[in-house]
């Protein structure tokens, strides 16, 4: 509620004070024309008055001598007087010098001219975000001051909005008591900048010294009102006042070398100083110290606009809002200072320098500019000025790590490859950290890593040993870093997948497949047939290593290849064959016929060693996009717990069926078609999931 409350009592007193100043500036005299036409003359019954230059200065503060002041303040009110005549008319001369007779009559709120409500808006604007940052930070003295800085604003704002847009003249009593006002808000004002460079971001005095130097500038300000010094030292004052601002703030950038994220408020503070503050005393106050007079850049309210710029920046800084974002704008914004005062030194120095020299000014000035001035301002732009970001080129390190099995190692190369991207001045691990993606701290001090492969988070510390923040690219670079990792833990996985179920292939085909090759080279007697079974045994092993298989192939084919080799096996034993292929022939997939035939040969296979059957009979036909095969014996049969046993026959089997995206089912005798002994189905669609890939 304290902010809330704060806020609110900011825009009542800065609502009141810009009506009480609408109102002020409403009740003066105007005419017709008054903002585009310039007065030449008051015309009254009787009298005709002539204005000069000098009756229409904007502040009054451009004379030296408090006899001028006193003089104009009098020729004010007498001007005045002569436009509250009944009657009265003022001579006006448009820009083309057409002359022109306007009658005085009051103002309404259509002629106040736009540079009128600039400055009452900058006197609200200022006291609003003065009451927002007190009101987060109310015990902090920085934010204090600047409280302070937004209400003296529209101090000396807002009373010179009112007679700086004056029509003609107003009462010189009432200009004298605004212009005072005036003086004193730009008085306390430049104190309160003082005090705030003492206080932030570091206290570096006790509260008695900010009560001081608003003691010391109040005795100045009475000196200056009641005109007890011979001369008028109230731009003296505020020049002496930001050069004492800006050697606080210097101490404070000394004192915080070794503390980026108050160096990074400085920066703020100094950059809006010198861009807002140091432009209104190069344009406003010093001309009249120098003996310029009302030769001006800029109008004075215009030129009080810089003043809100110094407050937005100093809000900024001071309530280290995303500061990591601001800090890097700092940067250039003294590069842009730097380099327009760089270009003027060089084009002045060039000009004296060539001024005689009219036959070769142009070529010098081009080669000199040219190759000399514009390439090393670039390379100082490069070198000095662009703000580091974090970069890795080095994707190894990444892929180095995840393939780390020690789990102390990959702990120290994440340590290693944070420092070489950051190089913090500290880094500790976070076991209990909630954070899921990483995120800097509110002020950039703090960079948060999460946990990642296995790792613990992290918290680095202040970047490049502590000489700058955390900011968005740091952030962008463990995003990608991590972005990184995750697809080399990813393949890493996938990896080891794929060494596993390639193991698994080559263990079930070898059982499968030759073991159902060697057992018939067992049997065997007859040597020729031996050798021919032994060498489809070493083919077959070179077809499982090299994954056999690589085309479609007709299903018809695959089963006509398998019957010889089926019979031949059984006819070893005393097995009769009964071999029926039936339905539509149809293109299986590799892996689909490669398990087909280990199927097919591991059910003989069990056959042969455990049926003691007398007779085989082998089904298989295409119906509908699947395929059936069907292999039942007139054997012992087995007990369904067998099914469960430790063997890897039944195991194979199911593991290459489920991978087809199909079944197998093994019945006691009698449980399929009617069959007595063993009966196994084994069903399959032609469509082959991805898992089929792997059989």
């Amino acid at each position: 509620m304290v902010p809330i409350r704060t806020f609110v009592f900011a825009l009542l007193l800065v609502s009141t004070g810009a009506i009480l100043t609408v109102a002020m500036a409403l009740g003066l005299s105007g005419f017709d024309g008054s903002s585009y036409a310039m007065p030449q003359a008051i015309i009254t019954a009787g009298e005709r008055i002539l204005v000069t230059p000098a009756d229409l200065i904007e502040e009054p503060d451009v004379l030296p001598e408090r006899a001028a002041q006193v003089a104009f303040f009098s020729r004010q009110s007498d001007l005045a007087l002569a436009m509250q005549v009944p009657g009265a008319q003022v001579e006006t001369r448009d820009a083309t010098g057409t002359a022109l007779v306007a009658e005085v009559r009051e103002r309404t709120l259509g002629d106040l001219p736009f540079v009128f409500w600039f400055q009452v808006l900058i006197g609200v604007v200022s006291v609003l975000i003065g009451a927002w940052v007190v009101g987060l930070r109310p015990a902090d003295w920085g934010a204090r001051m600047f409280a302070l800085l937004g209400l003296f604003l529209p101090t000396f704002a807002m009373p010179a909005a009112i007679y700086s847009t004056r029509p003609l003249a107003m009462d010189g009593t009432l200009f004298e008591a605004l212009s005072t006002l005036n003086h004193f808000g730009a008085c306390a004002f430049g104190a309160a900048l003082v005090c705030l460079f003492l206080a932030y971001p570091r206290q570096l005095v006790p509260p008695s010294i900010f009560a001081a130097v608003f003691a010391l500038t109040g005795i100045l300000f009475v000196l200056d009102v009641l005109h007890i010094l011979p001369v008028t030292i109230h731009h003296a004052t505020v020049a002496v006042q930001m050069l004492a601002a800006i050697v606080a703030a210097m101490i404070q950038w000394w004192l915080s070398r070794r503390r980026p994220v108050d160096r990074a408020g400085l920066r703020w503070f100094l950059t809006t100083t010198l861009v807002g503050a140091g432009l209104f005393i190069a344009l406003r106050a010093m001309p009249p110290v120098l003996g310029m007079g009302d030769n001006f850049v800029i109008s004075q309210g215009y030129a009080f606009g810089l003043f809100l710029t110094v407050h937005l920046g100093l809000a900024a800084g001071l309530a280290r809002y995303r500061l990591f974002e601001l800090n890097a704008f700092a940067y250039r914004v003294w590069f842009w200072f730097a380099g327009i005062l760089l270009v003027l030194a060089v084009d002045l120095a060039l000009v004296v320098w060539l001024n005689t020299q009219v036959w070769t000014s142009l070529p010098v000035a081009i080669v000199v500019a040219g190759l000399l001035y514009f390439p090393l301002r670039q390379h100082v732009l490069e070198r000095i000025f662009t703000p580091k970001r974090a970069a890795f080129t080095r994707s190894s390190e990444i892929v180095d790590l995840v393939f780390t099995r020690e789990a102390e190692q990959r702990d120290e190369k994440w340590d290693t490859l944070l420092a070489s991207l950051f190089d913090p001045l500290d880094s500790e691990r976070d076991t209990a950290s909630p954070v899921t993606v990483p995120r800097a701290s509110s002020d950039g001090s703090m960079l948060l890593v999460p946990s990642f492969a296995g790792l613990d988070a992290r918290r680095l510390r202040l970047a490049d040993r502590g000489r700058r923040l955390f900011g968005p690219d740091d952030i962008r670079a463990i995003d990608t870093l991590l972005d990184l990792g995750r697809i080399v833990e990813e393949g890493r996985a996938a990896y080891k997948l794929g060494v596993v179920a390639e193991r698994d292939r080559i263990s079930r085909d070898l059982h499968d497949h030759l073991g159902a090759q060697l057992l018939s080279a067992l049997h065997t007697v007859d040597a020729g047939e031996k050798d021919e079974l032994l060498r489809r045994t070493l083919s077959e092993l070179r077809t499982i290593v090299s994954e056999e298989g690589s085309g479609e192939q007709s299903f018809a084919d695959v089963m006509a290849d398998l019957r010889p080799e089926i019979a031949d096996r059984l006819s070893l034993v005393g097995i009769t064959l009964d071999y029926r292929v039936a339905g539509e022939d149809a293109l299986l997939p590799a892996t689909a016929a490669s398990a087909l035939r280990a199927t097919l040969r591991e059910l003989v296979s069990n056959v042969i060693k455990h049926a003691d059957a007398r007779v085989v009979s082998i089904s298989a036909d295409v119906k509908d996009g699947r395929v059936t095969l069907d292999v039942t014996d007139d054997g012992r049969g087995f007990e369904q717990e067998a099914l469960d046993g430790p063997g890897r026959g039944m195991s194979n089997l199911k593991t290459r069926a489920a991978a087809l995206g199909g079944s197998i089912v093994f019945a006691p005798a009698g449980a399929l078609d009617d069959i007595a002994g063993v009966a196994a189905r084994l069903k399959f669609p032609l469509e082959q999931p991805i898992a089929a890939s792997l059989p």
